[in-house]
C-alpha cells in the first residue's frame, strides 16, 4: 500500500515490493498467487479506508456541526479535509478505476460500489447541511469534480484557491442570487491553449504519445515506445521533445487543444452537447482523448515535474464549456461558470461510464439538461 500510494499503482511489481519489503521477490506470488491477487486486496483496503473517513466525517456532521452548517461550508470542511488527508487514496481509487473499466482482475464490481459510495455521501450531506435534491446532486458533483481536478495539488493553500470562489459561485446560482461576473481577459482559459504542432513529423509523435498514454498510463511512456507507434526514427522522436517530461507538456497542450476542437465542432454541428458522440466510447477518438487527460491528471499525483503540467491543465479548464454554455442559453456565464461545469461534468462522465453501455449516452445527457435548469434556469 506505502509503494502505490507514493508511485502509483503502475510501480507495483515484484520486484519493487522486494526491495520495499526486504523479501525476495517471489513472496508476492508465494502470499498472494500474483499481482492480480495483491491488486484485489488493496482496493479493498483503500476502499475501507476511504469508507472509515465517510463515517468519520458524516458522525462529526451529525453530532457536532454548527447549527447554521450550510451546504457551501459543508462541502468545502469536507472538501479540504479529504484532500489533506486521503487525497493519494483517492489517486489510487482513479487507477483502480482505470484498472476496472477493463474488468482487469475482477475489480470492476467493487469500483462500481466505491464510485456510487462516495457520491451517496456527497448527497447525503449536502442533503443533511439542507439542500434540496437537485440542489444535494450539485453540490456532489462539484465536490467531486473539484476533488478530481485537485488531486495532484499538494499545497493546501493552492487547492484552496481554485475551491472557495467555485463554491461560492455554485451556491449563488442554486438561491438565484446576482453574481459578479469574471470577465474574459486575455488570460482567460481559452487563451492559454496552445497552437496546434508546427509540422507533420511532430503532429504524429504527440498523436502515437497520446495513444499510448491512453492505452498504457504515463508511467509506461517511453520515447522509444512512441517513435514505433508513430512510425519514425527514435532520433527524429529527441529531435522534436528532447526528453520525456517535453513530450508530456506538449502532449498535455495538445490533447486539451483536440478535446476543445472535437466538442465544438459537435456543439456547431448541432450535436447534443450534453453527450458529446463518443466521449464514453473508449474506441473513439474522443473518448481515448479523454482517457488519455485522465491519464496524464493521475501521473502528476505523484510525479512532481508533472504538476506544474496539471496546473496549466486546470487554469484551461472550461474554455470549451464557456462557449457551449452561452451557446444553450445561458447568457450571463462567465470564466467560472466554465470552470464548474467543466469540472462538475467531469465527474458525471466517470460515474456514468460505470453503467451498461447503451445506457450511458442517456443518463449523460439527462444529468447535464438537469444541471442546466438548476444552475442557470434553462431548459435544454
Amino acid at each position: 500500500m506505502e509503494l502505490c500510494l507514493e508511485a502509483g499503482l503502475g510501480a507495483l511489481s515484484a520486484r519493487a515490493l522486494g526491495a520495499r519489503s526486504g523479501f525476495s521477490a517471489s513472496a508476492m506470488t508465494y502470499h498472494f498467487g500474483g499481482r492480480a491477487a495483491l491488486v484485489r486486496e488493496l482496493q479493498l483496503r483503500a476502499h475501507t479506508e476511504l469508507a472509515a473517513w465517510r463515517t468519520e466525517i458524516g458522525d462529526l456532521l451529525d453530532q457536532r456541526r454548527p447549527v447554521w452548517l450550510s451546504p457551501p461550508a459543508w462541502v468545502t470542511a469536507a472538501l479540504a479535509d479529504l484532500l489533506e488527508r486521503r487525497r493519494l487514496h483517492l489517486a489510487l481509487l482513479w487507477e483502480l478505476e482505470a484498472e476496472g473499466e477493463l474488468d482487469a482482475g475482477g475489480l470492476h464490481e467493487d469500483v462500481e460500489r466505491e464510485v456510487a459510495a462516495m457520491h451517496r455521501f456527497w448527497l447525503e450531506g449536502a442533503r443533511r447541511a439542507g439542500a434540496e435534491p437537485e440542489a444535494a446532486e450539485t453540490w456532489a458533483n462539484l465536490a467531486e469534480g473539484l476533488a478530481a481536478g485537485l488531486v495532484a495539488e499538494a499545497d493546501p493553500a493552492r487547492r484552496a484557491a481554485w475551491t472557495f470562489d467555485a463554491v461560492a459561485r455554485v451556491d449563488s446560482r442554486l438561491r438565484g442570487a446576482a453574481t459578479a461576473a469574471v470577465p474574459d481577459t486575455p488570460l482567460a482559459a481559452s487563451e492559454q491553449l496552445a497552437a496546434p504542432p508546427g509540422s507533420e513529423g511532430a503532429r504524429k509523435i504527440l498523436d502515437a504519445a497520446l495513444r499510448v498514454v491512453a492505452e498504457r498510463g504515463v508511467d509506461r511512456l517511453t520515447q522509444r515506445d512512441v517513435a514505433a507507434a508513430a512510425g519514425v526514427s527514435l532520433a527524429a522522436t529527441t529531435y522534436f521533445f528532447r526528453t520525456k517530461n517535453d513530450l508530456l507538456h506538449a502532449a498535455f497542450n495538445e490533447l486539451h487543444r483536440q478535446v476543445r476542437s472535437d466538442v465544438l465542432e459537435e456543439f456547431a454541428r448541432g450535436d447534443d452537447v450534453f453527450s458529446p458522440r463518443g466521449l464514453l466510447d473508449a474506441e473513439s477518438t474522443l473518448g481515448w482523448r479523454v482517457r488519455a487527460m485522465e491519464a496524464l491528471h493521475r501521473a502528476a499525483v505523484r510525479d512532481q515535474a508533472l504538476r506544474p503540467l496539471a496546473r496549466d491543465i486546470l487554469s484551461t479548464r472550461g474554455a470549451t464549456s464557456l462557449s457551449v454554455l452561452r451557446g444553450s442559453g445561458a447568457a450571463d456565464a462567465d470564466p467560472l461558470d466554465a470552470f464548474i461545469w467543466s469540472l462538475s461534468m467531469s465527474a458525471v462522465v466517470r460515474r456514468v461510464r460505470m453503467l451498461p453501455p447503451a445506457a450511458r449516452n442517456a443518463a449523460l445527457a439527462e444529468i447535464g439538461r438537469r444541471q442546466m435548469r438548476v444552475l442557470f434556469r434553462i431548459s435544454a
